[in-house]
């Protein structure tokens, strides 16, 4: 297991991206605020590289320009997009990189959360919480109900 406390200089988005770059069949993402144009631009490679990327985000925050943008960007880039339509907050910062390695803690993929917030970031590679995390994550995407899918604006 590996911690990162963006405020001591040990910012995360580094280390995701070299995940994400890493990916060889899979990058799963639950991610409350997404922003960062390093993240973003990390997942698009990942796709056009063939990595199978799947993005859940909070329909709230998808509405925000900032995110807005961010996740028209995976679209326009052909990286499938989902929202909650359930009352509450999609509030996961979760990624699962080929089922192998899972990302949590309190870190927003932000240039905030990197460069001011008190925040935590956790790399872990035991394979009962991954295998944990990618059930979850394959449970929402299921979900038609409670998620729906985005698309693009041209």
């Amino acid at each position: 297991m590996e911690v990162y406390f963006p405020r001591a200089g040990q910012d995360p988005a580094p280390v995701l991206c070299g995940l994400i770059e890493r990916a060889q069949s899979s990058c799963d993402v639950a991610i409350y605020s997404l922003t960062h144009p390093d993240i973003v631009k990390a997942l698009v490679q990942a796709h056009k590289r063939g990595v199978k990327v799947r993005v859940i985000t909070d329909r709230e925050q998808a509405q925000g320009n900032v995110q807005k943008h961010a996740v028209n960007t995976l679209l326009l880039a052909g990286v499938p997009v989902k929202v909650n339509t359930h009352p509450g907050l999609m509030h996961l910062k979760m990624t699962v990189i080929d089922g192998k390695v899972a990302t949590t803690g309190s870190y927003n993929y932000t240039k905030a959360a990197s460069e001011k917030n008190d925040e935590m970031f956790v790399v872990v590679k035991d394979p009962g919480f991954v295998k944990s995390c990618q059930a979850e994550f394959d449970r929402m995407w299921a979900d038609t109900r409670d998620f729906h899918s985005l698309k693009a604006e041209k």
